[in-house]
């Protein structure tokens, strides 16, 4: 394959390429992956057949590829030439390997339904069939597609038939609950029901999210649900009860895995009261935080684990997150920082920070009107199907002295909830009220602008 260099791309900023050093890279086969995604949305959205074949042909290419891009687009060389992929393909490569993700393909999910992506990992389906069941029955979802074929309204349509809607709904009760992320702010909302739900049986002492979810990663795999009750109680039986429950998977004393409507599935563990803070900290995790604090506990000559902490045979803490903790040493750490990224060092030194709170925020510097399409600043913008800082990316700005602006991108006043998660977002990047634009006063705000933007605040009083 002969390669010539494609027309160099913006360079990237130093905190920028610092951080595509310092992270596992992303590969071909993953960009592809995106390429392959945006082919199908489009197909689905009924675009330009050229338009779909480009990136379907992109997607072949990259796969074919002995070297990987992402370590040339490191090291800040320009990218090859390659068949099929011109200087707008290979800008929305970079994109890709510098953002982890690709705003057409944001762009695209946006403006359909989150279903629709995961009937086209169903068996039989592609994105021509997709399209039929949203645009001629209104499938969204793949539940929705199993009522569709229970009731028969499937075969009827073009292409499909008696035997492939049998098909299909086979494969679509094998795919209910598979391995795929929602947004945060989709996910959070149904967890809660579920917590308010539990919290109306007698007999349990406390019932919270745990996993990626309580940790408020930005896209969430299930729900993971915490209870302390004591053996007597059962709370499984009361959970099969609740209404959006579609699937179950397992049901036991002390566990239960169920599918939802939706799709999701919700994990759930009970324990007894007195474990309830050692267990906390093991489901919320993540397992890097888990492996680092266990690793701590053994300097210690203690042994940690989901029921406590542990010095030879005797239990010296378990009831309490904090009483956890303060057993290995460290001051509470916030769920938020526990992914091993220095959380434990800081901890154990008096060095974490103080995170930026929602009631920090003294505006929004991005919303829409009738008039307008605005936004300035380097922005977390804090729209579900949007989230285009990550965290890793908002901690190096932060290093590098750049101020974030979190806002809700409002289109409708019900959108200014969404500034929560992009505030969950920022506090999983270690940043402070400092550390954020729209924490200033107006004062101090229209001051940083007549500046041009210079300088930090010296408080996070300014």
């Amino acid at each position: 394959m002969k390669l010539t260099a494609v027309p160099p791309q913006e360079p990237l900023p130093d905190w920028l390429s610092a951080s595509l050093k310092d992270r596992r890279l992303i590969g071909n086969d993953q960009i592809a992956e995106v390429f392959d995604e945006i082919a199908d949305l489009l197909e689905i959205d009924d675009a330009n057949p050229f338009r779909i074949r480009a990136y379907r042909n992109a997607a072949r290419t990259l796969r074919a590829l002995t070297f990987e891009l992402a370590e040339i687009i490191a090291r800040g060389e320009p990218l090859p030439k390659l068949t099929g992929i011109g200087v707008d393909l290979a800008g929305k490569i970079n994109e890709i390997v510098t953002c982890g993700n690709c705003a057409l393909r944001q762009r695209l999910r946006s403006t359909l339904p989150p279903g629709l992506v995961e009937l086209l990992s169903i068996a039989g389906l592609g994105p021509k069939r997709v399209r039929h069941l949203y645009h001629d029955l209104g499938i969204e979802t793949a539940q929705q597609l199993c009522e569709a074929a229970r009731q028969g309204r499937i075969r009827h349509l073009p292409g499909f038939g008696e035997k492939m809607e049998t098909r299909l709904l086979s494969a679509a009760q094998k795919g209910i609950g598979s391995d795929r992320r929602l947004p945060l702010a989709f996910v959070e909302p149904v967890a809660h029901r579920l917590i308010e739900y539990l919290q109306q049986l007698a007999g349990i002492e406390e019932a919270t999210v745990a996993g990626s979810l309580r940790r408020m990663r930005d896209t969430v795999g299930d729900i993971d649900l915490l209870v302390a009750a004591a053996p007597s109680v059962n709370v499984t039986a009361h959970l099969l009860k609740h209404p959006e429950i579609s699937t179950v998977l397992v049901k036991g004393r002390t566990r239960a895995s169920v599918v939802l409507g939706s799709g999701l599935q919700v994990d759930m563990r009970i324990v007894k009261p007195a474990q309830f803070g050692a267990a906390l900290v093991y489901f919320t995790g993540s397992k890097a935080h888990n492996i680092a604090i266990r690793q701590r506990a053994r300097k210690l000559g203690l042994k940690l684990n989901e029921y406590g902490v542990f010095k030879a045979e005797e239990c010296v803490a378990r009831a309490t997150e904090v009483a956890v903790y303060q057993a290995l040493g460290l001051v509470w750490i916030t769920p938020e920082l526990r992914e091993d990224r220095g959380e434990v060092e800081a901890a154990l030194t008096g060095r974490l920070p103080r995170l930026i709170e929602l009631s920090d925020l003294k505006g929004d510097l991005h919303a829409h009107t009738r008039d307008s399409d605005g936004g300035n600043s380097l922005e977390l913008n804090s729209q579900p199907q949007r989230m285009d800082l990550f965290d890793l990316q908002c901690q190096y700005a932060k290093d590098q002295g750049v101020l974030i602006s979190i806002n809700s991108d409002a289109h409708r006043a019900a959108d200014f909830s969404y500034l929560r998660y992009g505030v969950a977002q920022a506090r999983r990047a270690w940043l402070e009220k400092h550390d954020v634009l729209n924490t200033r006063s107006l004062t101090s705000l229209k001051k940083f602008l007549r500046d041009g933007g210079g300088g930090r605040p010296q408080s996070a009083q300014n």
